[in-house]
């Protein structure tokens, strides 16, 4: 939980299930109004979602060294075919022993099937 300006308790918003296709169908996104709320894509079938929950096979995972650290972007293959990007970045770094795991796997060649749950960011 946290707080925004006024005080009031703000929720972590529930992750939402959906095929990459309907993801990258939708084209409005509503950003927050403060620096810490949260922002939201709207689906086509109109559903406001924050954080995504996505499953798919690895297709690629790379190092991206910054000047703050190391990022891993990578791109899952969902069941129809379509895709999620994504990224762990440098702050996320109780992630990076795990990304590390899967760039090594990727590029002895294993294929790997991957749930995970992010908030979302369209481009």
């Amino acid at each position: 939980m946290s707080f925004n300006s006024k005080n009031k308790i703000r929720r972590r918003e529930p992750a939402i299930r959906m095929f990459a296709v309907e993801f990258q169908g939708a084209d409005l996104f509503q950003k927050g109004k403060e620096q810490f709320d949260p922002s939201f894509l709207i689906t086509n079938l109109g559903a406001r979602v924050n954080r995504v929950f996505a499953g798919g096979l690895l297709e690629v995972i790379t190092r991206k060294p910054s000047e703050n650290g190391m990022n891993y972007d990578g791109k899952l293959m969902g069941p129809m075919g379509h895709h999620f990007w994504f990224r762990i970045g440098h702050f996320q770094e109780e992630l990076h022993e795990y990304a590390e795991t899967l760039v090594t796997s990727y590029e002895d060649g294993k294929g790997i099937l991957l749930l995970m749950s992010a908030k979302i960011n369209h481009y």
